[in-house]
């Protein structure tokens, strides 16, 4: 006979308070436990009806087991604890802050899990508790808000922004009246006419013209002036075209729009951490806790995701987490943040810039504590955006001359300098008192004869990588290759649509809109920490330390980090384009693109360049309403009219993957090919149900190195697209 049965106590408590309308709170809980309870259970003992003694004594002791449980509200399995707050502040109800907006929100979560228990209870496994923080920070400003606020700025906006949108042909209206004005006093005259903006002429009796003073009162109403009397003039009062500007006017118009060339800006902060440790000796009880030693383990400032980085060290001391061998599984520390600002920019009307800075970066520690030290060991990734023009157009050499850079050239000489100046952080710092380092150098001061900076090392060749291929100085570059939130520089995107608004384009264009993209983003693709590596002397900086030489066993100087390569990608898509559609439906578009993507590989000693270069034109044609004779489900014949859409795409492509080899100085291409590319189609819509295509579709490849072959593919073929769907 086998069974089973499960005989739980689930409690879930949900509490959700609204501090003020833009703060609030929110608290949850999920407590799991079961319910112990004897072996004889009242299924088994019916089995053994025949000894009604045996059968009473178990039942009681089944009862009492269940009882005793039930008093301490059984014994639990697992434990979820959420807490989130966010608050919205209310800018909006502020007097001239409404342009502003900004969010805050902070999540923690807190899980206690019990582990499989052995049947000596002291030599139980413990269980697994983690803990997760993750707060966010949000902020804009709309200056389009405050900048509205202007009557003068708000016209000028509507007026550049709306002409590309269809208005009706203005026609002036005239309002004429004779009056008589008396000297310097003024005239209120009536002229319906629905609108301020308004010109008046004045002419005598005799056909003179007279200079007068207008003032606009309401849309109906205006008043007139005149230096001296006048009898019997004539006012002639006309609309005038709001959308019409002077030259004075446009030129404060550019003024006023560069000046107020900032619209948007938002920022998004995230950051995260998280611990999670296997071995928790204590029990959950009241919200996750159990009193241990008059202190609640592992503590409410831990389930509220409040710890730093010494709590495995803290509960160790606490005598917190088991002492048994079996316990493997490291404590893993993990840490996350993350940055992204954006900031729109139009200068002038129809120019719009898109500014864009990232920075990511991500760390995890894995922690053993089972010795009497901890032994720690970081693994991460790093990236951010950056700038690096000033190598963007270098030359790049030919197989004729090896493929000859003077980028490349820089970086070989720069890494005597950074060299100088990595070593130059030594000078005068002491060997730390540690174990790793041999016990006659324990506290004496740094002597480069026992191990000095190496040219090779990732502490020289990262920036001196850096300097070359951005084109920065190398007295001044950075030594730190996590570049800190100051040094992420914005990539960019920027659009003009313009020109389709010149008088002579817009007669004959739809649209016209030239197009740019930058991109580059710089990355450490992932790192560790080294096992061996002390911090100089008493200093707590990363970038100053010592790490064991495994042949000698003496102290190197190094960073704490073992970096393998790190990564400049850069992406001109494109680098410039323009698209245009005329009002005869013929479109055309030509894009120059450009890519980069150099990688330095510290172990091996070696630069990876990728460089691609595009030239893309296309043209496309619609036929519209072109007739098709087809016949019917009756057997006569029926007139199809649909737009026929052809289209021609041709590009070319230069492709070179070159390796270079610091040691050697050696530089040979591993891959490239130049591909051109033909593309054209025809599309039309022979019915509801079914599409037709026709293309063709041509590649070239010619390779770069005498190992490949070339390659030519063309395709030709229709395709015919049929609608399944049934109607209804």
């Amino acid at each position: 006979l086998t069974f089973s049965k499960d005989f739980t106590w689930d409690r879930n408590f949900d509490f959700k308070y609204d501090l003020t309308k833009n703060i609030k709170f929110s608290f949850q809980t999920a407590m799991n436990s079961t319910v112990d309870e004897g072996y004889y259970t009242p299924e088994i003992m019916k089995l053994r009806h025949e000894d009604y003694l045996f059968a009473n004594n178990a039942y009681e002791a089944w009862k009492d087991s269940i009882q005793s449980s039930l008093a301490t509200w059984g014994t639990p399995y697992t434990y979820q604890q959420l807490f989130t707050a966010s608050w919205n502040v209310p800018f909006s109800r502020i007097p001239y802050l409404e342009a502003l907006t900004a969010n805050a929100s902070y999540n923690a979560t807190y899980n206690w899990n019990r582990t499989m228990q052995t049947a000596n209870m002291e030599s139980s496994l413990g269980n697994i508790i983690s803990s997760t923080r993750s707060w966010q920070v949000d902020g804009g400003i709309n200056f389009e808000t405050l900048y509205n606020k202007s009557k003068y700025w708000k016209q000028m906006n509507q007026h550049y922004n709306q002409r590309s949108v269809r208005r009706r042909t203005f026609r002036a209206k005239t309002y004429t009246e004779v009056v008589t004005l008396a000297a310097g006093e003024a005239k209120e005259i009536t002229h319906r006419l629905g609108t301020d903006m308004i010109k008046a002429t004045a002419t005598t009796s005799d056909g003179k013209t007279v200079k007068i003073k207008l003032k606009p009162i309401t849309n109906t109403k205006a008043s007139v002036e005149s230096r001296n009397a006048v009898e019997n003039l004539t006012i002639t009062i006309t609309t005038v075209d709001k959308s019409q500007r002077s030259p004075a006017q446009v030129t404060a118009d550019m003024f006023a729009y560069v000046g107020t060339m900032f619209r948007k800006l938002q920022v998004t902060y995230r950051n995260t951490n998280s611990l999670t440790l296997p071995g928790f000796a204590p029990q959950a009880g009241f919200m996750g806790q159990q009193r241990f030693d008059n202190l609640y383990a592992p503590g409410f400032d831990f389930a509220f995701g409040i710890f730093d980085d010494n709590f495995v060290e803290k509960a160790k001391q606490n005598g917190w987490l088991s002492g048994d061998t079996m316990v493997v599984q490291p404590a893993t520390r993990s840490m996350t943040n993350d940055f992204d600002a954006k900031l729109t920019l139009e200068p002038l009307p129809g120019l719009k810039i898109q500014l864009n800075s990232k920075r990511y970066e991500a760390q995890s520690t894995s922690i053993i504590y089972s010795y009497s030290e901890l032994q720690e060991n970081m693994t991460g990734s790093f990236n951010t955006t950056y700038i690096a023009l000033g190598t963007a157009f270098s030359r790049l050499g030919t197989a004729d001359d090896n493929f000859a850079s003077e980028i490349f050239d820089q970086f070989l000489s720069n890494r005597d300098v950074i060299g100088q100046r990595v070593q130059a952080q030594y000078i005068g710092t002491r060997y730390p008192k540690s174990n790793m380092i041999p016990a006659e150098l324990r506290g004496k001061v740094y002597n480069p004869t026992y191990g000095a900076v190496g040219s090779n090392t990732a502490d020289v060749l990262i920036p001196a990588f850096i300097a070359a291929y951005t084109g920065r100085d190398v007295y001044n570059i950075k030594l730190n290759p996590f570049m800190g939130l100051l040094q992420s520089l914005p990539n960019w995107s920027v659009t003009f649509d313009g020109l389709g608004k010149l008088p002579w384009m817009k007669d004959h264009f739809k649209s016209i809109n030239l197009t740019h993209a930058y991109t580059c983003k710089y990355a450490i693709g992932s790192y560790s920490s080294y096992s061996t590596w002390v911090p100089a002397g008493e200093l707590s900086n990363k970038q100053i330390g010592f790490v064991r030489d495994v042949t000698t066993d003496m102290p190197i100087p190094s960073s704490a980090y073992d970096i393998s390569s790190v990564t400049l990608s850069e992406n001109f898509t494109p680098l410039i384009g323009l698209n245009m559609t005329m009002k005869n439906s013929l479109s055309a578009k030509v894009e120059y693109r450009k890519q980069r993507n150099i990688s330095l590989n510290v172990n091996s000693v070696q630069i990876t360049e990728g460089h691609t270069n595009e030239f893309v034109i296309g043209a496309g044609y619609t036929i519209k309403d072109l007739n098709f004779i087809a016949k019917s489900k009756d057997g006569g014949q029926k007139k199809v009219s649909n737009d026929l859409k052809l289209n021609v795409d041709i590009s070319y492509k230069d492709i070179k993957t070159l390796l270079r080899k610091v040691e050697e100085g050696i530089t040979q291409a591993s891959s490239g090919n130049k591909v051109l590319g033909i593309k054209i189609s025809a599309d039309y819509v022979l019915s509801q149900k079914i599409n037709l295509q026709l293309f063709y579709d041509h590649q070239g490849t010619t390779p770069l190195i005498s190992s490949s072959y070339p390659i030519k593919a063309d395709n030709i073929g229709i395709n015919i697209k049929l609608m399944l769907t049934q109607s209804r």
